[in-house]
C-alpha cells in the first residue's frame, strides 16, 4: 500500500490530479471486490432464501428493491451529505473485522471464520476513523469532492473516535490483553490531530481500502492455485479475472464519455456515496453468510 502511495506521488506530482487518479483506481478495484463477493457468494445466499433468489419473480423483486433503496439513499444524501460518515465507519469496521477473523484449519487452509466483534475490532476501527478525521479536509477535486461534506464532522468525529479507541485500549489492558491494549493506547496518544501536511484524505482512504482489497485478492488467488482440479481452477480463475475486469472496462467507457463529473453517468459509478452504498450492502451480505459458518469458511469474499 505504501508503495502504491509512493508511486502515485512520484508519478503524479500535482495533489489534485493524484487524488483523482488514486480515487478512481481504488474505487474501480473496489467494485471488482464487491462484484466478486456477490458472484462467489450467490449460491450460498440463494440457499438461505430459495423462494426469493431462485425464481425470476424473486430476483426481479430483489433488484427493484435495491434500486428503490439506492434512490432513497441518494435523496437522503442530497439532503444530509454527512450521512456518508456512518457508512464509512461500517466499511472500516468490515475491513478490521476481516483481518481479525482470519483462521487456519489443521491442514493449513486459510479461511475467514465467524464474525469477530469485540473491543479489539471496535478499538482499531475507532483508531482508523480518527486517522480519517485527522486527514480532513479532503482534496476538493472531482469525483472525490463529495468527501468534503465530511469536513464539518472532522473535529467531533475525531474526538469521538479517539475517545473510543482509548477506552477500548484501557479496557483491553484491564482485561489482560496487554499487547492490543498498549498498542491502542499508544497509537491513539501518538496520532497527530492534523495529518493534512503529510497525507490527504483520499490517500488515507486509498491506502486503507487497498489493504483490504489486495488482501482478499491474494487469498483468492492462493486458494485457486491450491485447487487439485485443473478444470475447476481454470473456471475459478476466469471468474476471478472477470469480476475484476468488468468494472475496469465499465470505468474506462464512462471516463471516455465526454461528460463532466456531475453527470449522472459518472456520478452513479464514481460518487463516494454510491460506492459506500454498495460497500455496506456487501458488509451486510458477508455478515449474513458468515453468521452461521463453521470456521474457517471458504476464502472467497462473502463466504
Amino acid at each position: 500500500m505504501l508503495l502504491a502511495l509512493g508511486g502515485a506521488r512520484w508519478a503524479i506530482p500535482d495533489p489534485a490530479e493524484r487524488a483523482t487518479a488514486l480515487y478512481l483506481f481504488v474505487v474501480t478495484l473496489g467494485y471488482g471486490h464487491l462484484l466478486g463477493g456477490a458472484v462467489f457468494g450467490w449460491e450460498r445466499l440463494a440457499s438461505r432464501v430459495p423462494g426469493l433468489l431462485r425464481s425470476g419473480r424473486g430476483q426481479a423483486f430483489a433488484l427493484s428493491t435495491l434500486a428503490l433503496l439506492l434512490v432513497a439513499w441518494l435523496w437522503a444524501l442530497g439532503v444530509w451529505p454527512t450521512l456518508m460518515a456512518p457508512l464509512l465507519v461500517v466499511s472500516v469496521w468490515h475491513a478490521v473485522e476481516n483481518d481479525l477473523a482470519w483462521e487456519r484449519d489443521g491442514r493449513g487452509v486459510v479461511g475467514i471464520g465467524t464474525l469477530a466483534p469485540g473491543a479489539v475490532s471496535s478499538g482499531v476501527t475507532a483508531w482508523v476513523c480518527a486517522l480519517f478525521a485527522a486527514s480532513l479536509p479532503s482534496e476538493t477535486v472531482s469525483p472525490s469532492a463529495a468527501w468534503s461534506s465530511l469536513e464539518s464532522l472532522s473535529e467531533p468525529l475525531g474526538w469521538a473516535a479517539r475517545s473510543l479507541a482509548l477506552g477500548c485500549g484501557l479496557w483491553l489492558l484491564r482485561s489482560g490483553s496487554g499487547r492490543a491494549g498498549t498498542a491502542l493506547v499508544l497509537g491513539t496518544v501518538a496520532l497527530p490531530g492534523d495529518l493534512t501536511r503529510w497525507l490527504g484524505f483520499v490517500e488515507v482512504f486509498g491506502a486503507w481500502t487497498l489493504h483490504h482489497l489486495v488482501s482478499w485478492l491474494l487469498v483468492s488467488v492462493w486458494r485457486v492455485r491450491r485447487s487439485r482440479n485443473r478444470g475447476e481452477a481454470r473456471r475459478e480463475t476466469a471468474r476471478l479475472v472477470g469480476v475484476h475486469l468488468l468494472p475496469v472496462l465499465v470505468a474506462a467507457l464512462v471516463l471516455a464519455a465526454p461528460v463532466g463529473w456531475d453527470h449522472p453517468l459518472r456520478a452513479l459509478l464514481f460518487a463516494p456515496g454510491v460506492y459506500l452504498f454498495w460497500a455496506v450492502l456487501h458488509v451486510v451480505q458477508t455478515a449474513l453468510l458468515r453468521a452461521s459458518c463453521r470456521p474457517p469458511c471458504c476464502a472467497d469474499p462473502a463466504r
